[in-house]
């Protein structure tokens, strides 16, 4: 079996590459996606979902609009559970999110699959939210696929680098 050899993290070319094109503004791609996803007062978490998957399967639309997507639904998730937070316990509060978005998801999703997706959510919502949104449009060759891979270890370097 083949052992995997450990490069530090300033040695990493995915962290350089993904510090490299976070620190570089872009102005080609100024205008950011932001226009399709205006706020509303009610949170379809179905049709965010579908907005994941159907960018995913497009191969039209670039990673930053599926980044985009991603980073939308972790601001839902967020904006839900501080919703429910307010007058629940943390644990009821988080299930109470859980709830609502599976009677939103169609019941062919899977529990393991759905557990993926949010938490693939989680982790761009977390980069993103702390960076800026606007750093998405900064998105070259980085997938969602990609930077859920990361370990969180590697994304708290890549921010601390960025800040």
């Amino acid at each position: 079996k083949k052992v995997k050899k450990q490069i530090g993290k300033e040695d990493s070319h995915i962290l350089k590459k993904l510090i490299s094109e976070l620190s570089t503004d872009t102005s080609e791609n100024s205008e950011i996606l932001q226009s399709k996803f205006a706020p509303s007062t009610t949170i379809n978490f179905l049709n965010l979902y579908q907005k994941i998957i159907e960018s995913e399967d497009n191969n039209k639309k670039t990673s930053q609009e599926v980044i985009l997507c991603y980073f939308h639904l972790g601001k839902a998730l967020e904006d839900r559970f501080n919703y429910y937070r307010k007058t629940n316990p943390k644990r009821t509060a988080q299930e109470l999110v859980n709830n609502e978005v599976r009677t939103q998801i169609p019941e062919s999703v899977s529990e393991s699959l759905l557990r993926k997706t949010k938490e693939r959510v989680q982790k761009i919502y977390d980069i993103f939210n702390e960076i800026g949104v606007d750093k998405i449009k900064r998105i070259r060759s980085f997938t969602t696929t990609t930077i859920a891979n990361i370990s969180q270890d590697d994304i708290d370097f890549v921010l601390a680098k960025l800040s």
